[in-house]
């Protein structure tokens, strides 16, 4: 059996503690029934050897090969970056799909899992542990990182763009405007390492993503239920985007100037003549 272990890039420390646990294993082989040794000197992180199957088990009797490669997740991980790209002209930087992160996380999660479930691995088992839990947290948080700058991408321009809303959800308009900074924070620390370990353990930053969450929750339920009262006065307002409904609104003191999103939510029509009505003075269709 192949038997792969993942372990972090290492400094001294990791190797003086390699190199005790390989003198414990062959100084505890007639114990343990685990014979290893190192068939390159100059690479600690691998390491080929026996088991013998422990007595009063099924596998009493049976020996099974070992090849123990410590560099694996190493040479995964050393290899994988994050991409970002700014967003608009706001002068944030947001995190692309992480594709190849996305496909390491399932592969080495999977085997560490199923490593987790061996009997043998008492030897390893405070590494395997310590690299599940640090991939469980990088996906945890890649995956809040993308829900919520998806959200707050949406929600960017109508709560700091337009005025209308910000007089009409004046309590939203300034949770908005605190969890803005927040996200303009992480992002900025975060576009500044494409290292997935790093900017997925980074401290605190799990807890900050899930406030921002939760804060663009609740600005959202704001506005939609703001914005479903104005498509029930005008149904044909239920065609169109939150974005461009917001504009409307925004411009409705203006009709010229909401011309543009005519032909999204009505039938035939190419353009609007507008005149000065002579009575009130306001603009007002002349020739459809």
């Amino acid at each position: 059996d192949a038997l792969p272990i993942f372990s972090r890039l290492m400094g001294s420390a990791d190797v003086n503690r390699i190199k005790k646990e390989l003198r414990d294993c062959q100084k505890d082989k007639e114990t343990s029934g685990l014979e290893v040794s190192v068939p390159d000197e100059g690479n600690l992180m691998h390491w080929k050897g026996t088991l013998k199957g422990p007595t009063g088990t099924p596998y009493e009797g049976g020996v099974f090969k070992i090849d123990i490669q410590l560099q694996k997740i190493q040479k995964t991980w050393a290899g994988l970056k994050l991409e970002y790209n700014p967003f608009k002209t706001t002068g944030v930087n947001v995190l692309l799909q992480p594709g190849e992160t996305y496909e390491a996380l399932d592969d080495n999660e999977v085997a560490l899992q199923n490593m987790m479930g061996n009997r043998f691995m008492g030897f390893f088992e405070a590494q395997i542990t310590e690299w599940k839990g640090k991939l469980g947290t990088v996906r945890a948080v890649i995956d809040l990182m993308l829900e919520v700058q998806r959200a707050w991408c949406s929600l960017e321009s109508i709560f700091l763009g337009s005025e209308d809303i910000r007089e009409q959800l004046p309590e939203d308009a300034k949770r908005f405007d605190g969890l803005d900074a927040q996200f303009r924070e992480q992002m900025v620390d975060a576009s500044q390492n494409s290292d997935p370990i790093e900017v997925g353990c980074a401290s605190g930053r799990e807890e900050t993503f899930t406030t921002i969450q939760g804060n663009l929750d609740l600005c959202q339920k704001s506005l939609s239920d703001y914005l479903e009262v104005k498509k029930k006065k005008f149904p044909r307002f239920y065609f169109i985007s939150a974005v461009d409904l917001v504009d409307i609104l925004s411009k409705g003191r203006n009709p010229p100037s909401v011309q543009e999103h005519f032909s999204k939510f009505t039938d035939a029509t190419g353009a609007i003549q507008w005149a000065e009505d002579p009575e009130t003075g306001k603009l007002t269709d002349r020739k459809s």
